[in-house]
């Protein structure tokens, strides 16, 4: 965002604000370099900005000065000094880009040391020379928001279309596999499984056949072999059958893997969707 120059008027008084999390550091200059406050700390609380706004107004009593206040961003802590209703009526509200004012610091010969005090000063050379945003168009804000919501939009349809995408080509390499897995790419397994079915398109084996295999897409089958465990019905008749005859727990779930291996062989063979009943 570029900066925008601010039309200098004759003998402005300056309010430098540095915010950070809790605490505001403020000062009040006029057009002659003269200190008329602070620097001085106050809570970023209602109570901590009326009392230094008191302050402020009995420095400039009887003065009919124009006066400007210039907030050097700072993440989302500054946010709520910005509104306009948060100052007097008149008083120009200025946001000042952060490395403008760390640039200012150099040129003053003060870039290695950073103090309150020293930003202050920074601040109020920036907007006496005329520079800073002003915050006053809330159509800005608005148009900010809704660019932000489109992008949002756009990376979400980015991302849908992506992943019908990938769930096409899943259903075409395994016909019904979004029926045992209705969120295929929402689990851990559907993920390994799709990830290992991409990496392994288009690749050239040639040489010997290795028996190590994939660990990822074996803990994937197993991963498989589990869900059918808990919520197939053929394939927890099945494990109670291993289970009767003595056999643990992990060696059931390898059992499981086999099995869903075979499934998935059988349903890319005959090109059918998964019959629950044709494995009890």
């Amino acid at each position: 965002m570029s900066i925008d120059s601010v039309p200098v008027v004759d003998l402005p008084v300056v309010v430098a604000v540095d915010v950070g999390k809790t605490v505001v550091a403020l000062s009040v200059t006029d057009a002659r370099r003269h200190r008329l406050l602070g620097p001085v700390n106050f809570e970023m609380t209602g109570r901590g900005l009326n009392g230094v706004l008191a302050l402020i107004r009995s420095r400039l009593a009887g003065a009919d000065v124009p006066v400007r206040v210039g907030i050097e961003a700072a993440g989302h802590y500054h946010r709520p000094l910005l509104a306009p209703s948060v100052w007097p009526a008149g008083w120009q509200v200025l946001e000042l880009n952060p490395a403008h004012v760390a640039e200012q610091r150099r040129v003053q010969g003060r870039r290695r040391v950073k103090t309150d005090a020293l930003d202050l000063e920074a601040i109020t050379e920036l907007v006496l020379a005329g520079r800073g945003i002003p915050v006053t168009a809330h159509e800005a804000v608005i148009g900010e928001l809704g660019a932000w919501a489109a992008h949002r939009t756009r990376r979400v349809l980015m991302r849908t279309a992506t992943k019908n995408q990938l769930l096409g080509q899943l259903d075409l390499a395994f016909p019904g596999l979004t029926l045992a897995l209705p969120d295929v790419l929402g689990t851990k397994v559907g993920r390994l499984v799709a990830v290992e079915f991409y990496e392994s398109a288009g690749k050239r084996r040639d040489g010997s056949i290795s028996r190590e295999g994939s660990v990822a897409l074996r803990r994937a089958l197993i991963d498989l072999g589990i869900g059918l465990w808990f919520n197939d019905a053929p394939s927890r008749a099945y494990a109670a059958t291993l289970r009767a005859r003595g056999k643990k727990g992990g060696v059931i779930a390898c059992a499981l893997a086999n099995r869903a291996t075979r499934i998935a062989f059988a349903m890319v063979r005959d090109q059918a969707v998964y019959a629950p009943a044709h494995w009890e």
